[in-house]
């Protein structure tokens, strides 16, 4: 007689297994409505007084004091945070030369498909020197001969461009770094613009930077450009330019501010989008008698394929450590 196997019947076992079942629903049902139970927050941050969107603002969305989630506002001042649990939050910006703002008790409620919309008005720091930024210069050396377009994202007031700078530059290039503006077919060897804006005392609290005497000054700027990686043309332009200004003072202070968008108050996009890119900030003001300072580490870039340079820099006379 060949083996069989018998299946016994076990109520209890199966209505164990049932209950089983259903609590599982039960669970999943209720991870499913709790996920469901979030929204999402969209607005824009604007300046008071130009009613413009401010750029690249830190948004923070706070519940009881602490961080819950974070973003950035995009070039147009907006926002976005989404899968919010709902809840009570407070919501916080804030931005270098304006004063923080902070928006409370906002009531997240049970809606993920429907943003709801809150506008942040900045208004700036009062009592804080307007800072001229002077002659920015922008180098293009592509690869091969292109069009190129460069666009200015400037959290301050642009004062003059060269050539107009009208929603951007256009213009074609050649490797050597030779320009023609597309707009009117003149030639450049860079693009130029200049503004003002204000920034935090805090700004100009230089914990390194350089002392230089006047007689040493032409020396130290080639110096110091080339490690950073300019070359000898952006060099030159930099010191005609910024030599007869420094040289009022005996002695200077510089500090430089080296491939962070000058304390991120400007931003350059350059389409299509450079292998390398070098900027250069220099702010200066007379040095006190027997002033010392812990030298500054720069750093040296390399020059590899498509290369934008941009310099510029700004007296800091007057705004004390």
């Amino acid at each position: 007689m060949k083996n069989r196997k018998v299946y016994f019947h076990n109520p209890m076992k199966n209505k164990i297994l049932l209950t089983c079942f259903l609590l599982a629903c039960i669970l999943l049902s209720s991870i499913s409505s709790s996920y469901c139970q979030q929204g999402a927050l969209q607005g824009k941050i604007l300046d008071k007084v130009t009613k413009e969107g401010i750029p690249f603002a830190s948004v923070s969305l706070m519940v009881n004091g602490r961080l819950f989630a974070a973003t950035t506002s995009d070039m147009d001042g907006k926002y976005v945070i989404k899968t919010i649990p709902i809840g009570k939050y407070d919501l916080k910006a804030t931005e270098v030369g304006f004063n923080t703002y902070l928006f409370k008790s906002i009531q997240i409620k049970q809606d993920s498909t429907t943003f709801q919309n809150i506008q942040l008005i900045m208004d700036t720091i009062q009592n804080l020197r307007n800072i001229e930024i002077k002659k920015p210069a922008i180098y293009l050396y592509p690869t091969k001969t292109e069009e190129i377009k460069v666009k200015l994202n400037f959290k301050g007031k642009i004062g003059n461009t060269y050539p107009v700078y009208d929603n951007g530059w256009d213009v074609s290039t050649e490797p050597d770094g030779k320009l023609m503006n597309m707009d009117n077919k003149r030639s450049y060897n860079y693009l130029f613009w200049d503004g003002t804006y204000t920034f935090p005392k805090e700004h100009y609290n230089y914990r390194t930077g350089f002392i230089v005497k006047k007689n040493e000054l032409a020396n130290f700027l080639q110096s110091k450009l080339g490690y950073m990686g300019l070359n000898n043309t952006e060099i030159n332009d930099f010191i005609v330019y910024w030599l007869p200004i420094m040289n009022k003072n005996e002695t200077n202070l510089v500090h430089f501010w080296v491939n962070d968008n000058i304390d991120n108050s400007a931003f350059l996009f350059v389409m299509p989008k450079p292998d390398t890119e070098i900027t250069v900030f220099m702010e200066f003001r007379k040095a006190e008698s027997g002033q010392t300072i812990h030298e500054q580490q720069l750093p040296s870039t390399e020059r590899k394929g498509f290369t934008v340079v941009e310099w510029g820099g700004s007296e800091a006379d007057g705004i004390i450590n």
